[in-house]
């Protein structure tokens, strides 16, 4: 690894899972050269403290920035190893996306069930659909999306957060998408919708890092 305070190292750590999500590798990036620089067999702190224990005190120095998704492990051991790290780590918007995607899903499922004990139909075979980005809904879902906006189930009002936080990455600045994010969560969380209000709450806590992509504009999709 050549990086140095003279060649600064932007780091990826992802954790990719395999056989049917049991089990784990942990990779290292750098993100800068698109150089894979270690593997793990697991997401365990002490792995990715064995790569951080690899590096000299400069090199760990001149790390700008880490893009990684929320998992407690990744996050202690960079906060341990590189210095200034809460200024650095960039948490991943795909991965928090994702766990939007996880909430509009989860809500669905309770209502299709509610919905399909009162034999209606409405959101059987929908779940797909949810997942888009209304600006990119495939034209196969059009109709259905539109006939599903006039009966508002309460899929819909999560799918509507879903997109609106979105946008947060779209703001011209880290002030304006701050701003943005305390009117979105201030909607969600005095909400009925739980799914969605345990998103926002998680989104809280780890607000800062979310937004230190303003800072270093990187995500996990680069590495």
């Amino acid at each position: 690894m050549a990086f140095t305070a003279d060649n600064p190292s932007v780091t990826g750590i992802d954790k990719k899972s395999y056989r049917k999500g049991h089990r784990y590798i942990t990779l290292v990036y750098d993100m800068k050269n698109s150089d894979v620089e270690f593997i793990a067999n697991d997401r365990k702190r002490k792995s990715l403290d064995e790569y951080y224990k690899t590096l000299t005190k400069d090199q760990l120095s001149s790390i700008t920035a880490v893009s990684m998704d929320m998992w407690d492990q990744f996050m202690s051991s960079t906060v341990e190893y590189v210095p200034d790290a809460e200024t650095k780590i960039v948490f991943d918007k795909f991965h928090v996306m994702k766990h939007v995607n996880e909430a509009v899903d989860t809500t669905r499922k309770r209502e299709n069930r509610a919905m399909l004990k009162q034999d209606s139909m409405d959101l059987k075979g929908t779940r797909n659909m949810w997942l888009y980005a209304s600006a990119n809904l495939p034209h196969k879902y059009r109709e259905k999306y539109e006939e599903l906006k006039k009966s508002d189930p309460l899929t819909g009002k999560v799918y509507s957060m879903k997109e609106n936080i979105r946008e947060l990455w779209n703001a011209p600045s880290s002030e304006d998408s701050r701003k943005y994010w305390e009117i979105w969560y201030s909607w969600v969380i005095h909400s009925s919708i739980d799914t969605m209000r345990d998103v926002a709450s998680m989104m809280k806590v780890h607000l800062d890092r979310i937004l230190n992509y303003f800072t270093h504009c990187i995500t996990n999709a680069r590495a």
